[in-house]
């Protein structure tokens, strides 16, 4: 989840909040939050997946002899 600055005292997450405050929302944020820190994505496998497919180097001589 975002974290996001409260800019006035608001509702959020069924909770009464400060101005000020920091808090973690999920939801599309109103003119009310401003951001801190955005999402991190997450972290991808480094080198092939399982449903790689291959490179042309990897096609050998099979390939060659189609014309």
């Amino acid at each position: 989840m975002a974290k996001y600055r409260v800019l006035t005292k608001s509702f959020i997450n069924n909770t009464i909040v400060e101005a000020g405050d920091v808090v973690e929302y999920d939801g599309k944020p109103g003119s009310n939050l401003e951001l801190v820190e955005a999402d991190k994505p997450e972290a991808k496998a480094k080198g092939k997946g399982k449903g790689a497919a291959p490179a042309a180097s990897d096609a050998g001589v099979a390939g060659a002899d189609l014309v």
